[in-house]
């Protein structure tokens, strides 16, 4: 509070467990290897199949570069390429919670999921443990997409020089339009004025009619005649 200060120590003591004997025996911290990753980019969660009274999705396996295991569905239309790119979670790399936060940034970044997980577990016993002594860790990142195709309708009033107008917006938007995350937003508008001096329409109130249209597409890379991945990963945080 105010110009107070005050200095932190904290201590971290290694794990202590208790033999057969009853003695105290004090172990060294676990360290675990990223091993097993899994990516599902149109996952279901089973409480959306239910509430939306789908049937179960059936899924294929694909092996992908870096032996990453794609667990998709036939619907599935997002491109290997985005899925991985900012991905920085790799086979035999030293568990770290900032490699996991940065790759769940880059996918909250590419706003197409409605849901995103991480799953992260140990194996089995017998193949938990690699010959340094490191604990092993899988990786499952389940992905829910959002609804691809949106459509919604905007109202607008105004006033000038103490005449009303109104304006209708027109919005339609599509995710993931290339396979690549891609986001397409397109704009229609219509709107009706009356100013003066105006232009005088039989049986109509409003002078003036304007219409307008606007379209965008975001991409999620830069567009490059090579791989971009390693260029995203050096400078990923002028992206974020």
């Amino acid at each position: 509070v105010g110009n107070n200060l005050a200095n932190v120590l904290i201590t971290i003591k290694s794990p202590v467990s208790i033999d057969e004997n009853g003695q105290k025996q004090v172990r060294a911290h676990q360290k675990f290897l990223f091993k097993e990753l899994a990516i599902f980019p149109d996952y279901q969660p089973a409480a959306i199949i239910e509430r939306t009274g789908n049937s179960a999705i059936s899924y294929d396996t694909v092996i992908g570069k870096n032996n990453i295991k794609f667990i998709i569905a036939k619907k599935n239309k997002f491109t290997t390429a985005v899925l991985t790119r900012g991905l920085t979670i790799n086979e035999d790399s030293i568990y770290r919670a900032s490699k996991a936060k940065s790759s769940f940034t880059y996918y909250s970044s590419l706003a197409n999921f409605r849901l995103i997980n991480f799953d992260l577990y140990e194996p089995d016993s017998a193949k938990g443990i690699s010959d340094s002594g490191y604990y092993h860790l899988n990786t499952n990142i389940k992905l829910t997409p959002l609804i691809p195709q949106s459509f919604t309708v905007e109202l607008e009033g105004n006033t000038t020089a103490g005449k009303f107008g109104m304006a209708t917006n027109f919005l339609y938007q599509h995710l993931n339009i290339f396979g690549g995350a891609e986001i397409l937003d397109l704009k229609f508008k219509v709107e009706l004025n009356n100013q003066e001096p105006g232009v005088a329409v039989s049986n109509s109130y409003f002078s003036e009619t304007e219409y307008g249209i606007n379209s965008t597409i975001r991409f999620p890379n830069l567009l490059m005649p090579f791989s971009s991945k390693s260029f995203y990963l050096k400078y990923k945080d002028y992206f974020s």
